[in-house]
């Protein structure tokens, strides 16, 4: 896909979402049924390939800044890195993390101006030593996706129990 592609399926994207259409990002998650959480702190791992589009062009950094933040304001102290190669076994371990939140990039589809892309996402709890959580999340590219991606982990995770049902996870504006 060329760049002109993706910047055209943004500003499309862009205009609908002010005129206001509403989010068509999807989200489905399976929990593991004996899983008691009690995550404070927690270890991210974004791969979110080269597809995903923001403003400043640093996606990855984007959405792992939004990310801890909304963690953070839930009471689990967050971290990560935007460059792959540092978050080394040792670099995880040293941030001695109760569980890894890994975001994969799937798969990216373009019909016409749609343009979505497909992560999953995993919660591997390092008590148990065992995947916890999964989810996978179909994201409808638009200028605000890394907002909106981070919800979709947040949103759900907090619906599915994992963490606070009093935690706010900001809705970002679309």
């Amino acid at each position: 896909m060329t760049f002109r592609k993706i910047m055209t399926s943004a500003v499309l994207a862009a205009l609908l979402s002010a005129g206001g259409c509403v989010s068509s990002t999807k989200v489905e998650s399976n929990r593991a049924t004996d899983y008691t959480p009690n995550i404070k702190k927690l270890f991210i791992l974004p791969n979110l390939g080269k597809t995903l589009i923001t403003a400043d062009g640093n996606e990855t950094g984007h959405v792992l800044a939004l990310l801890k933040a909304g963690f953070e304001g839930c009471g689990i102290i967050a971290a990560g890195y935007a460059v792959q190669a540092l978050a080394t076994p040792k670099a995880i371990d040293d941030a001695a993390p109760d569980a890894v939140l890994d975001i994969a990039w799937t798969k990216q589809t373009q019909q016409g101006y749609d343009n979505t892309v497909d992560y999953l996402v995993s919660l591997y709890d390092r008590h148990s030593k065992a995947v916890v959580w999964k989810a996978s999340v179909q994201l409808s590219q638009h200028l605000k996706a890394a907002e909106e991606l981070s919800y979709a982990i947040t949103s759900r995770m907090q619906k599915d129990g994992l963490i606070g049902a009093a935690c706010v996870t900001p809705k970002p504006t679309l």
